[in-house]
């Protein structure tokens, strides 16, 4: 995937100075604990990219492993 969206991103243990929405997984596996709750809007919102850009880089990324749970208990999952 060649996309050149790239945002600012600052956590409370150090500040990224560009993140391109094509290391967004490598960023948020890191980030991020199996069997934690994560969803498309959080991570949209935590890195700054629209839902749309971040579920269509996820699909892209893990394909047919990734699946997306709609509702209260929702969010992503990647086997």
């Amino acid at each position: 995937m060649n996309n050149d969206t790239t945002t600012t991103v600052s956590s409370s243990s150090a500040t990224i100075s560009t993140v391109n929405i094509d290391d967004l997984c490598e960023i948020a596996e890191t980030r991020y604990h199996a069997g934690e709750r994560v969803t498309v809007l959080g991570l949209a919102k935590e890195f700054g990219f629209s839902p749309n850009e971040v579920r269509k880089n996820l699909v892209e990324k893990y394909g047919s492993r990734v699946t997306f749970t709609r509702g209260r208990t929702g969010g992503v999952r990647i086997a």
